[in-house]
């Protein structure tokens, strides 16, 4: 591997290495053996583990929050990955299918984006019930299959923003500003000469 090809001096730790004195068919994982073992002892072993924890290492490794606190340790030494106690915060995965007949499906739809509700309702599921087969009398075009997609990535950012959107109306409610009531009129109406 050219370790110049990014960055002159940069490191690359790729999920997998080639065997010495191979080109291209045998491969095996970039993790030492003792590490997956003891691992696999807290989480169980399933078919992608090493690959789950390699994007874990990914994750953390790029969080702004983590490169901030460990500054110190990734410039000057191997910096330290922490490594969560359960198999559901390492791979992230709190998704599932959202099955809409007994052959199609949406997959790695996050718990939260369908539980996600305006108005008491919740809104995947009441986009999916005003589509179903029986009121529509035919089934989703691909168009609209693109469409609820586009909703749950809508709502996955809206809820990751959340704590930005808490903190930025806490600042404003803070620093509203006051304007006196002088007419029973609204002042956006009177704008329009309403």
């Amino acid at each position: 591997m050219d370790l110049n090809y990014v960055d002159g001096g940069a490191r690359c730790f790729p999920l997998y290495e080639r065997q010495p004195g191979t080109m291209f068919e045998a491969t095996r994982l970039n993790f030492r053996d003792e590490l997956l073992a003891l691992l696999s002892e807290i989480y169980g072993s399933y078919p992608n583990f090493a690959e789950d924890l390699f994007y874990h290492i990914t994750a953390i490794l790029n969080t702004p929050k983590y490169r901030e606190e460990n500054a110190g340790y990734i410039e000057e030494d191997w910096p330290r990955i922490p490594v969560p106690d359960n198999l559901e915060l390492l791979t992230g995965k709190m998704t599932g299918r959202l099955w809409w007949n007994n052959v199609a499906y949406w997959d790695n739809v996050p718990q939260n984006v369908w539980s996600f509700t305006i108005g008491g309702y919740q809104v995947v599921k009441k986009w999916l019930d005003y589509r179903h087969i029986d009121k529509l009398g035919r089934s989703l075009h691909p168009d609209e299959v693109r469409y609820l997609s586009e909703i749950v990535q809508r709502i996955a950012a809206l809820i990751a923003l959340g704590s930005s959107l808490d903190a930025n109306y806490t600042t404003i409610k803070g620093n509203t500003l006051a304007v006196r009531k002088t007419t029973n009129i609204s002042p956006i109406a009177s704008q329009f000469g309403n």
